[in-house]
């Protein structure tokens, strides 16, 4: 999708992990591109394996430093479109908005050590 001297942004399928899973036969996104590309490569964030979209790479330390603080600060925002079966009843909103913590592969929520997390919620067509 896009590639500078500092970074790579790929259109990750839905189906393939992000990075290494516990089952190193499946493959990874992160070891694709490194195998391709003949170059070491830093996972700047994840999305969920049965999800499609924009995932971004640092290709330098610096980079990567630079870019997990503006993630950390809370400087970018993510957007994303679903496909939903059944019935939204509203029209958009904000839910979600809880804390969240992430360990051993899998999130929960978590009032006292989470982070910050809201979605909010536009109806595109109906």
């Amino acid at each position: 999708m896009f590639e500078d001297t500092d970074i790579v942004a790929v259109d990750k399928p839905e189906g393939l992990a992000a990075i290494p899973e516990r089952c190193p036969q499946a493959g990874s996104l992160l070891e694709r591109l490194e195998a391709e590309r003949g170059e070491k490569l830093y996972i700047v964030h994840r999305i969920d394996k049965g999800t499609s979209g924009a995932i971004l790479f640092a290709r330098n330390a610096q980079a990567h430093r630079f870019l997990n603080r503006q993630f950390e600060a809370r400087q970018v925002d993510k957007a994303y479109l679903a496909l939903v079966h059944g019935v939204v009843g509203e029209e958009g909103g904000s839910n979600l908005n809880v804390k969240i913590r992430f360990g051993s592969g899998r999130m929960a929520v978590d009032s006292q050590r989470g982070k910050p997390s809201g979605t909010d919620f536009q109806v595109v067509e109906r």
